[in-house]
């Protein structure tokens, strides 16, 4: 039997093939997460709240999503520093997606011009982005 992490992942797999959501993938995605979870994450996109930055020249790249009570740094697929992402997943030991990885997930594999969500930054300015997100989580 697959875990949620799993399920979530083979869906976003889906999403990936058909290039967008389907009512059934939208379905399978509430019966997992729940509608209140899956409408923040659709909110999240509307309001284009998930940002991809790329600093030069080193290349390196860095998501973010702005959500309700703070800023979240995510590393695609794996990781989020929202306080549900850590108890679930590090605290309880149980690999998880919150709805700000949910929500980067479906823009990335959505999304048809990434470089629409995308802002291009000077690499002398990662220190200062990486403090303001990290101070709005506080």
């Amino acid at each position: 039997m697959l875990n949620n992490y799993s399920i979530l992942k083979n869906i976003i797999l889906k999403i990936r093939k058909e290039g967008k959501i389907s009512e059934d993938l939208k379905e399978e995605l509430v019966k997992l997460i729940g509608n209140e979870r899956m409408n923040d994450v659709f909110e999240y996109i509307n309001e284009n709240r998930v940002k991809k930055y790329i600093f030069t020249p080193s290349k390196r790249e860095l998501w973010v999503v702005y959500g309700k009570s703070g800023y979240y740094l995510i590393y695609p697929m794996e990781f989020c520093s929202c306080i549900d992402y850590y108890k679930t997943s590090i605290i309880n030991n149980k690999k998880n997606f919150c709805k700000h990885l949910l929500a980067q997930a479906i823009i990335n594999e959505t999304s048809k011009n990434i470089r629409d969500l995308t802002i291009n930054l000077n690499d002398n300015e990662f220190k200062n982005l990486l403090n303001e997100i990290l101070i709005k989580e506080i």
